[in-house]
């Protein structure tokens, strides 16, 4: 067994949106989530047969008939630029995002699902793990959106919490998408000898660093690089920062850590005391590696407001003004995997279901908690939308995420409890069709982002 050990500052999280036509054809990473590390769960369920078999124990065997993977990737202090990638993998896939603002990159996500046709949601290829060891989870998508936060009372944080809730067909292990550097060697020896390999590299110990490798007469090219591989991968100073790979003439290596590119990054090859090889002073960045953390305008929860009105066509214009204090909201996607007889243990493809929202919203107590209170008991139809706004993206829009959902109160507590001496209230506004409208759900992002 390995004596490497996993260290939690290097755990890290990426993921590339998959083709809509080949959803499960996993891809290379293009971005990364800044989050909290999940734990790693395995995606299989082993059955123990109850048996009889002359023995006591009530089992002799395991079996493991298919494969799901599920779990929920989440960030405490989310982000406008988070949202876009659970939405689209959940509530709606193909969207288009449009520039509102011309040259200011304020890029507007209308996420609206329609609800008596296809979504058509997207799939990605999701990474995680640490410095040892990367997993991969290919066809993943989004079953359940949750978004909460609360206004701090004082000079603390507000922040907004964003989870998701993801199936995909299996986990294996895998690789980070990382910078990689790969050198070729050309030539045959015709005079044995040593060979000279020097590596530069920012963080290496004892960079710029020169290993000799011993050649033969007539080794070829290929016989060569398999030869400065094993000698790099023998290398203390090397192997504690780079995987060494390649394969034929190539020598690559490949970063454990992947957030920062080393523009210094070389790998020199050259003839020390044989002869034969071409010598090549500078090597090539073969990655598609992401090159740095992605800038983030938080989610506040200070920032929130809330309005409720009682037709869709209303929506948006009767704010409950100054009074809003907690939220969380809980979207269902209906996304879920589907399983049929074939050649694989994983499921076959995915379907769309009912996509469901539930909202549980906490203001200050007063008239008009009371007054919801009365239409909890009149049965009475609301449509809420809640809001965030962030920053002015450029000179243009402001980031903002905007929720519509339309229903009744399942619940009204109008003295739910009290924060220094003043009551509070709590509603829960259960969504569902409207029959005039057509509408259940309106979501919408802008934020500076127009790819994830």
């Amino acid at each position: 067994m390995s004596d490497e050990f996993g260290s939690e500052f290097f755990n890290k999280m990426q993921y590339g949106k998959e083709s809509p036509s080949a959803h499960g054809t996993a891809v290379a990473a293009t971005n990364m989530w800044v989050g909290q590390m999940p734990k790693v769960k395995s995606d299989r369920k082993p059955t123990y047969p109850k048996e009889h078999f002359g023995a006591r124990s009530d089992a002799f065997r395991s079996v493991i008939h298919q494969y799901l993977y599920t779990n929920t990737w989440a960030v405490e202090h989310a982000a406008f630029q988070h949202l876009p990638l659970p939405f689209g993998l959940g509530v709606k896939g193909a969207v288009t995002p449009v520039e509102q603002t011309g040259g200011q990159g304020d890029y507007l996500w209308p996420f609206t699902p329609s609800m008596i046709s296809a979504n058509r949601p997207d799939s990605a290829t999701l990474r995680f793990g640490d410095d040892v060891q990367a997993w991969l989870s290919e066809y993943c998508m989004c079953e359940r959106i949750h978004i909460s936060g609360q206004v701090a009372q004082g000079a603390d944080a507000s922040p907004v919490s964003l989870e998701w809730d993801f199936f995909g067909r299996q986990i294996q292990p895998s690789t980070f998408t990382s910078q990689v550097e790969t050198a070729t060697v050309v030539g045959t020896i015709t005079d044995p000898g040593n060979a000279e390999v020097i590596i530069t590299a920012a963080g290496m110990n004892n960079s710029p660093k020169t290993i000799l490798v011993v050649v033969e007469d007539n080794d070829t090219a290929s016989i060569v690089a398999g030869k400065i591989r094993t000698a790099l991968a023998a290398d203390a100073d090397v192997i504690d920062l780079f995987i060494v790979s390649g394969t034929g003439a190539d020598v690559v290596l490949t970063k454990r850590v992947t957030i920062l590119v080393d523009a210094t990054l070389n790998i020199a090859i050259d003839n020390d005391t044989c002869v034969g090889l071409t010598p090549d002073a500078s090597s090539t960045d073969t990655s598609t590696a992401i090159t740095s953390l992605p800038t983030l305008e938080p989610l506040n929860a200070k920032l929130s407001r809330f309005y409720l009105d009682n037709l869709w066509s209303d929506v948006g214009e009767t704010e409950l003004a100054n009074l809003l204090r907690t939220f969380d909201i809980e979207i269902l996607t209906g996304v879920h995997p589907a399983f049929e007889g074939s050649v694989s243990k994983t499921f076959n493809r995915h379907r769309e279901g009912i996509i469901a929202v539930m909202g549980t919203i906490g203001i200050e107590g007063g008239s008009a908690a009371n007054d919801l209170f009365s239409a909890h008991q009149d049965g009475d139809f609301n449509v809420g939308r809640f809001v965030l706004e962030g920053g002015a993206i450029g000179s243009g829009e402001n980031h903002s995420l905007t929720l519509d959902w339309g229903g009744t109160f399942e619940d009204v507590t109008p003295i739910s409890g009290a924060d220094r001496g003043d009551n509070l209230a709590t509603f829960v506004l259960h969504g569902f069709l409207d029959k005039t409208s057509g509408l259940a759900l309106q979501a919408n992002v802008v934020t500076d982002r127009n790819s994830y």
